[in-house]
């Protein structure tokens, strides 16, 4: 009679035996052991096969219905481009008109004064001062409100208007009063001043739709 080593007690048995007559140990592989997890596993594994398979045989066949399949990348990047090309924010100079949304502006003329004054006397400042005159047209139906503009310089640092605009002389135009309506199709003029560091340069203004939530924006290149 052929015989084994039981692998738990190392006791000779029968080489057919299934329990061992010594210690009781279940002497059948653990797949053979388990049959419930076993079964669990190969229905698993043949679900894991059969969808690799359908996948791959789908795009296969996309692939070869599109004829260039190499280059699909490459179409969806052009349908792509001229929205990207539209996403892109206009800048103009001074002079020229810049339409967000539905407003209108154009930039006069910007300067560096030398000197600002009010009823006061000369108005002193650590830096210097930005005048610009705008004008500015509501293209749309509803009333609309001017706000603040924003100037930004070249390391993007961002300047609101003066607070002390009130009262300064010599503006070329009226100062801008904070939130100042926009009635249709009646152009409106105005002078913006700005405190703004010493060594500021590359001077843009940045212009938008006008909107409460509006994300629109322009970009006037001030030449300073």
């Amino acid at each position: 009679m052929a015989t084994k080593k039981c692998n738990y007690c190392q006791t000779e048995i029968d080489s057919k035996a299934k329990i061992c007559p010594n210690c009781k140990k279940d002497l059948r592989n653990w797949f053979v052991r388990h049959p419930i997890i076993t079964g669990f596993l190969v229905i698993t594994l043949i679900g894991m096969v059969g969808s690799a398979g359908t996948s791959s045989t789908s795009e296969n066949k996309n692939n070869f219905e599109s004829g260039f399949p190499d280059k699909s990348e490459t179409v969806s990047e052009k349908k792509l481009a001229p929205e990207k090309e539209a996403d892109k924010v206009k800048t103009v100079k001074i002079g020229e008109e810049v339409i967000v949304g539905d407003v209108k502006w154009k930039v006069l003329k910007a300067w560096i004064p030398t000197q600002l004054t009010n009823y006061s006397g000369p108005v002193k400042t650590s830096g210097k001062f930005l005048v610009i005159n705008v004008v500015v047209e509501n293209l749309g139906r509803d009333l609309k409100s001017v706000t603040d503009l924003k100037v930004v310089d070249d390391r993007n640092r961002e300047f609101i208007s003066y607070s002390g605009s009130f009262g300064l002389n010599n503006l070329g135009a009226d100062a801008l009063y904070l939130l100042s309506n926009l009635n249709p199709n009646v152009p409106y003029t105005f002078a913006d001043v700005y405190e703004i560091p010493a060594d500021a340069k590359g001077l843009t203004l940045r212009v938008g739709d006008l909107e409460f939530l509006g994300s629109d924006e322009g970009i006037v290149d001030l030449g300073l």
